[in-house]
């Protein structure tokens, strides 16, 4: 495994010691925004007790080898899902979802180590399906592992954060973020990516190495033509096609964020100056409500991409729909999770 980023390795360093001294805490809150590294440390947490290795994880072993491919039998990700009749995201992690969960985690371990799970993002989680994780958090099963990633933990209820331990993600100087960027790949607009993400250096990775990142300004003449009926959101997502959509729904959401700063006041710092002009034409006329709560769309979304159970293309097209009804109000609950 690579070394982890400066500002997250001494949570890592602290969790990977935890394990080798055999006082891991069987619940971990692993909380930061959206790009600093929360699902990182969650990911690197869970590769620590999987690795065969107590200094682990080696990066070598079976258990490392089949968690990095996604075919762990002992390791479950739980998410928000699609729901594929209707194509929209659903608002809540189903009480459902987490009862199969903790079935899962009360059998024995096929590989003979340590179960595991990532719940993302945790907030998500409904009133019940909260509930039913706080029994298996009063009375965890031997040797195994939960990680709740969440951006919002005010969110979760008071009894469950109460029974993890809380790990938080700091967030690196803009600097710091910017000289690790450079490192990895000096030839790149990092002061751009980083604006655009928001100063998230991990968000700013992903977003730069994006197949549409060469073309983000076509791509942003075409998105934001289709509030005002100038394209097709159809035609736009076939061109996407299976480029990183992940990516593309986090810059996406740049964008929006930007509308946002102008349709408050008017001006202000963009994340994307480049397109300041369009931008600037169509931010004023879209509903505030309406765009604070395709930001919350689009974050749900991103999370959903993450899961092996949703259809990337079918996800991008719904949100693309929804997006080009922007300019009328009353449609734009279409582009929330579903009722």
């Amino acid at each position: 495994m690579n070394a982890p980023p400066p500002w997250i390795a001494p949570a890592w360093d602290a969790l990977r010691r935890r394990r080798r001294d055999g006082n891991l805490p069987h619940a971990l809150l692993v909380t930061a925004e959206p790009g600093y590294g929360a699902e990182a440390l969650a990911s690197a947490a869970v590769a620590a007790v999987a690795c065969a290795d107590p200094e682990g994880p080696c990066g070598r072993c079976d258990a490392c080898t089949r968690l990095a491919a996604g075919q762990h039998p002992d390791h479950r990700f739980v998410t928000l899902e699609l729901n594929e009749d209707t194509g929209k995201l659903r608002k809540e992690i189903a009480v459902d979802q987490v009862r199969a969960l903790i079935g899962e985690l009360q059998q024995s371990s096929l590989m003979g180590g340590w179960k595991s799970a990532i719940i993302d993002p945790a907030e998500a989680m409904s009133h019940a399906a909260a509930n039913a994780l706080l029994k298996t958090l009063e009375e965890p099963p031997a040797a195994t592992l939960l990680v709740l990633v969440t951006a919002r933990p005010d969110r979760l209820p008071a009894t469950l954060r109460s029974r993890c331990q809380v790990v938080t993600v700091p967030h690196p100087a803009r600097d710091v973020a910017r000289a690790w960027l450079e490192a990895q790949e000096p030839r790149n607009d990092w002061a751009l990516w980083l604006a655009i993400a928001g100063g998230a250096p991990l968000a700013a990775r992903e977003l730069a190495a994006s197949p549409f990142a060469p073309h983000r300004a076509t791509v942003a003449q075409a998105l934001l033509g289709l509030p005002e009926g100038r394209g097709d959101p159809l035609r736009l997502a076939n061109e996407l096609g299976d480029q990183d959509p992940a990516a593309f729904v986090r810059w996406w959401e740049s964008v929006v964020r930007d509308l946002i700063v102008l349709a408050q006041a008017g001006d202000g710092d963009l994340r994307n100056p480049d397109l300041a002009p369009a931008l600037r034409n169509l931010g004023p006329r879209l509903h505030l409500a309406a765009l604070h709560r395709f930001v919350q769309a689009l974050q749900q979304a991103r999370k959903a991409l993450e899961a092996t159970n949703v259809t990337p293309a079918l996800l991008v097209q719904s949100l693309l729909v929804a997006w080009a009804a922007a300019l009328a109000p009353e449609t734009m609950r279409a582009i929330t999770v579903e009722d």
